[in-house]
């Protein structure tokens, strides 16, 4: 009985324990960060990054027209780019887009939103 105490003891210490040791040593290696972002040393603020994805998606407002979530997706994808060296392709995949167009759309959700990020990703290059 002492045995099983001890093992749920240790197992309950080591749930605490791994957590703040995570937190402890940074994110995982390779984890893009604000700071990665290629050819830019000033970086666009979580608002400014919002903006320019917002402006770029609402060019493809059609694609989003009937799920408001897939717009704030593409929104999110491009800040994601914009801030950080995620690749559009890589942040829009993260999102779950549709990669099938629907009804009559021209081009996917996924695609829609590759392209508005590439020039969210141009403008704010341009604007360093």
């Amino acid at each position: 009985m002492k045995l099983v105490k001890s093992a749920v003891l240790v197992a309950a210490l080591c749930l605490v324990a791994v957590p703040s040791l995570a937190s402890a040593v940074g994110p995982p290696e390779g984890t893009p960060t604000a700071t990665d972002n290629p050819g830019s040393d000033n970086v666009p603020t979580r608002e400014e990054a919002r903006a320019l994805g917002r402006k770029e998606c609402q060019e493809f407002k059609a694609n989003f027209a009937d799920n408001r979530e897939q717009f704030g997706k593409c929104i999110s994808a491009g800040a994601r780019v914009v801030r950080t060296a995620v690749t559009p392709r890589q942040a829009c995949g993260d999102v779950g887009l549709s990669r099938t167009p629907q009804g009559n759309e021209r081009r996917s959700d996924f695609a829609a939103c590759v392209i508005a990020a590439a020039k969210a990703q141009r403008e704010a290059n341009e604007s360093t």
